[in-house]
């Protein structure tokens, strides 16, 4: 049975924002300190807000390989720090067959010692929602530039 993440809705819309809000942070937060590739913040974020279907996407996915913001954030022992920001956008399609649509945009900086930091662009998560076993999990998750479709 997959962990908790939310308590069944009274308001499902607002309740897929929240989870898709706090699933995206997890996703966008990795930290070169402890994680070996982004791919280890992905995987954290799915165990705790994904369905048991993106918690087998996500670990059978190959891991990511390091590019060269991954090593200049490692040189700098760098963690990603992500907030939500107002979502300006087209709003997400109705709920369909007990799913749920969200869209979060994402603001993130890395940042690292001696006070090392660099703002990265921002990007929109795309969550589908669902209610299994009494809780709201993501089933499934798209991040893409902000502004971008």
């Amino acid at each position: 049975m997959p962990p908790a993440a939310a308590p069944a809705p009274s308001n499902p819309p607002q309740q897929a924002r929240e989870v898709c809000t706090q699933a995206a942070i997890a996703w966008l937060s990795p930290d070169t300190r402890t994680d070996s590739d982004p791919s280890a913040a992905r995987l954290r974020a799915a165990e705790r807000w994904g369905t048991p279907a993106l918690q087998a996407t996500t670990a059978s996915a190959p891991p990511a390989r390091p590019t060269s913001e991954w090593r200049e954030w490692n040189a700098h022992h760098a963690r990603i720090s992500a907030h939500a920001v107002p979502y300006i956008g087209d709003a997400p399609p109705p709920a369909d067959h007990g799913r749920h649509y969200a869209a979060v945009q994402i603001a993130r900086t890395a940042i690292g010692t001696g006070g090392w930091q660099q703002q990265l662009p921002e990007v929109t998560a795309y969550c589908t929602t669902s209610t299994e076993h009494g809780s709201v999990l993501v089933d499934q998750l798209q991040i893409t530039q902000a502004g971008q479709p």
